[in-house]
């Protein structure tokens, strides 16, 4: 697998002249990112879209995971692209077949993690620090109110002249929401964030920020409250290396709660540096207390196959529920 992939990456030119060739589209991240039992991942390619007809792409043959070609050209192409494609619809901004290819590079490195010759899971390095923001849009629910939650990471850095542009109420409006909520700008505090898709990406663009479909929530309220648990349906895992300092909530049932964020929602001046001592300054409810700690060995939040359970202090910060 690993001479293909290296191959590969030596003909991408002639494969992406043969892919526009075709007439498909893909997703495409370059074999150098591809990661196999823990091979240390390089910077990606990517994602490279490539668009042709929709006939073209929908018809046996095609190779956006509808059906494997069975001769020629594409088929010749699949073989060489097993492993690498994968299926989403076309953006729509998306080059049309002959014009010049878009490259657009994440803001952190994205690999694939390979289960049983299948690429399951999402895995993006790097992540501590990295700056982000949501938007959240609200609507009622049977079980109360509910939000699908958008994430401008790892698309850009949620630049700061157009999340301060935002408008809450108008981006409820355009989106048939009860209300909005901007959740950031936030920094994260793991190390790494694997995710496990749960169907083709969704993007959407609020006043200039291109921003991920990643999570729904079911609230407690429609404006949650400090120190109350919400439901998150996020379906990965948060890693935190071994050396690394964590951040936790303590709360009377003895169960521990680890900083997953920083915000700078409340105070935009709080820095990294200011978590260690940051439990001075909160209004902890009684019998909570804050502490952090140097990590002996990893620490992994997996929520791939349950919701996680997510809140905030009184600044905003989140924190995941440890439950292993």
């Amino acid at each position: 697998m690993l001479w293909r992939l290296q191959r590969l990456g030596r003909k991408l030119p002639a494969l992406r002249d043969a892919v526009n060739t075709a007439g498909c589209y893909a997703a495409f991240t370059a074999p150098s990112t591809l990661t196999r039992f823990g091979r240390t991942p390089r910077a990606p390619v990517g994602p490279v879209h490539w668009t042709g007809s929709e006939t073209a792409r929908r018809s046996t043959g095609s190779i956006d995971g509808q059906s494997n070609p069975v001769s020629g050209q594409r088929a010749r192409l699949w073989r060489s692209l097993t492993g690498v494609l994968i299926p989403e619809p076309p953006p729509s901004d998306a080059p049309r077949p002959g014009r010049r290819l878009r490259l657009t590079r994440p803001s952190s490195p994205i690999t694939f993690t390979e289960m049983s010759g299948e690429m399951v899971r999402e895995r993006l390095t790097d992540v501590f620090g990295k700056r982000y923001g949501e938007v959240l849009l609200v609507t009622p629910g049977e079980a109360g109110p509910q939000a699908t939650v958008y994430n401008s990471f790892p698309l850009n850095d949620c630049p700061a002249e157009l999340w301060s542009a935002l408008d809450p109420q108008a981006i409820a409006t355009e989106n048939g929401a009860a209300t909005a909520l901007l959740n950031g700008p936030r920094r994260w505090l793991m190390n790494t964030i694997e995710k496990t898709p749960q169907g083709p990406r969704i993007i959407k663009n609020f006043g200039g920020i291109d921003m991920l479909l990643q999570a729904t929530v079911l609230l407690t309220a429609i404006n949650p409250v400090p120190y109350a648990a919400n439901q998150v349906n996020r379906h990965t895992v948060f890693i935190f290396d071994a050396g690394q300092e964590v951040y936790e909530l303590h709360d009377p049932a003895y169960r521990r709660w680890v900083m997953q964020t920083c915000s700078q929602i409340v105070d935009p001046g709080l820095s990294l540096a200011d978590l260690p001592h940051l439990g001075a300054r909160l209004a902890l409810p009684d019998g909570w207390t804050y502490q952090s700690r140097v990590l002996d060995s990893p620490l992994h939040i997996d929520t791939t196959t349950r919701a996680a359970q997510v809140l905030q202090d009184d600044l905003k910060n989140s924190y995941s529920l440890l439950t292993d």
